[in-house]
This record gives structure tokens, sequence and C-alpha cells, in this order.
């Protein structure tokens, strides 16, 4: 019976690891803006639409400022070039912000 417990207890555990490297990992590479409850560079791990529901609805484009970790060195360049997808949204929410 203990070896049935065994092989529970590692099935569990290869069940918990494969969970967690689905959970998203995104960066918010937008300006601060702390009345609206944003950080540059802040980290969401998980389900963040919920987190941005009250700030999309004043600037639309805020999403395109939450990007994959591994994407966050090229979204926080792109935040600074002009013409951008990213550059217009950090602009939305730096100009509503002023």
């Amino acid at each position: 019976m203990a070896k049935k417990n065994d092989e529970t207890e590692v099935r569990e555990q290869e069940t918990q690891k494969v969970a967690d490297t689905s959970i998203a990992r995104v960066m918010y590479v937008g300006p601060s803006a702390p009345s609206l409850g944003l950080v540059q560079n802040r980290v969401y791990i998980g389900a963040v639409d919920d987190v941005f529901v009250p700030v999309k609805e004043k600037y639309p484009l805020v999403m395109q400022l939450v990007v994959p970790i591994e994407d966050s060195m090229r979204a926080r360049a792109d935040v600074n070039t002009p013409g951008t997808a990213c550059y217009m949204a950090a602009q939305q929410i730096a100009g509503g912000e002023a």
C-alpha cells in the first residue's frame, strides 16, 4: 500500500509542475500611473484581465503594454519608438495622467 501512496504523490507533484509552467507571467511596461494602480515593470502572475478591466474602460490600448516577460525587452524599446502600438498606448496613459 505504501507504494501506491508514493506513486500518487509523484503524480500529484508532476501535475503541479505542469500547472506551474502554464501560468501566465506578464509585465506591465508602460508608464507608472499610481491613480490607476499601474506601476512600470510590475509582474502579474495568472489571469490579469480582471486586474485591468477598470483601466481598459478609460484607456483601451493598455493591454498593448501588458506583455509576456520574455517579450518585455522588446516592448520596453517599443514604448519609446514613435509609431508603435506600445508607444501610442503609453502616450495615451501618460497624457491622461498629466
